[in-house]
């Protein structure tokens, strides 16, 4: 059994898109410092207290998840852009013209919090079957608390990320939203908690991992709540699990430069895909000026953050 690799944060991009290939995920040890965690906890501390619980097993009925944090919570933007990962996920993507972030959630596992349902997160789309080499989604989750066994770490099956697929399309009745995102045999008998390991994170350090790893909050038999930023990047032509643009008001999108607001969507991806009005660049019409028309802009690459 191979466990997922712990790397150290001045590894290379191209090393950690092959670790992330072989194994499914990888473990960035110490990637932001101690302070800025506390810091974290200082600023959206109050977002989280007022957060409501879940609704069912998959969301946690003792788990909070604090939304619209990339809008709320100028900190949390800079793990959104940290140019590793970015690039590392750059990488993974290949061809693809345009990365954007897919979700940015604090989930907070309260004690008394049972396992979640396994899964793999790119079922998000439908469970529809993408290539075996073709990552539709990638996912990271920032330690801020300890990740232990006891306290509900993330927990994952080791290089299940290799494994097809297997669902099967039918026709059903009266499937509500939690039928639908889980109840698609044979795929949800394939694995149980018990074939899960967990990862143990130090506050400070992430993991990055596959959208095809079969994985699953652990259940919290601690008196501690585990605090974990989930941000995850998906395909510019796939639709956003979070939906950023109502997040970000127009006086707020003033806050963020274009770099920023091009990975939170505000941009064309593949060609013909995402322009406004006449053929206008998203982010000209939001911010009301003129700017290159047409399918796409060929002087620019909206997936290089910082180089736009």
């Amino acid at each position: 059994m191979n466990e997922i690799p712990r790397v150290h944060p001045n590894i290379k991009t191209t090393k950690l898109a092959d670790l992330i290939e072989k194994f499914g995920a990888a473990i960035i040890e110490n990637l932001i410092s101690k302070e800025l965690v506390n810091k974290i906890h200082e600023e959206v501390g109050p977002l989280v207290k007022n957060s409501p619980l879940g609704n069912d097993e998959f969301e946690g009925k003792m788990t909070t998840r604090t939304g619209g944090l990339i809008a709320r919570s100028p900190l949390i933007r800079k793990l959104v852009a940290n140019p590793l990962i970015l690039s590392t996920i750059e990488e993974i993507f290949g061809n693809d013209t345009h990365l954007q972030v897919n979700q940015g959630q604090l989930i907070a596992v309260g004690p008394g919090e049972s396992c979640q349902p396994v899964h793999r997160d790119q079922w998000l789309y439908g469970h529809y079957p993408f290539p075996g080499e073709y990552e539709a989604i990638i996912n990271t989750m920032w330690a801020l608390t300890s990740f232990t066994a006891e306290n509900g770490a993330t927990r994952y099956v080791p290089e299940s990320h290799k494994l097809p697929e297997m669902t099967k399309f039918s026709r059903h009745k009266n499937r509500n939203r939690l039928d639908y995102a889980m109840n698609s045999e044979p795929e949800t008998a394939r694995f149980r908690p018990e074939d899960t390991i967990p990862i143990l994170l130090d506050p400070g350090s992430m993991v990055i991992w596959s959208g095809k790893l079969y994985h699953c909050g652990g259940a919290n038999k601690s008196q501690e709540t585990r605090w974990g930023m989930n941000i995850g990047y998906t395909r510019g032509w796939i639709r956003q699990e979070e939906n950023q643009y109502l997040s970000f008001t127009p006086d707020l999108l003033k806050e963020i430069d274009d770099d920023m607001a091009r990975l939170l969507g505000f941009s064309r991806s593949t060609y013909g895909h995402g322009w406004a009005e006449d053929m206008r660049d998203p982010l000209d019409v939001a911010r009301g000026r003129t700017g290159h028309q047409g399918f796409g802009d060929p002087l620019s690459a909206p997936n290089k953050l910082g180089h736009v």
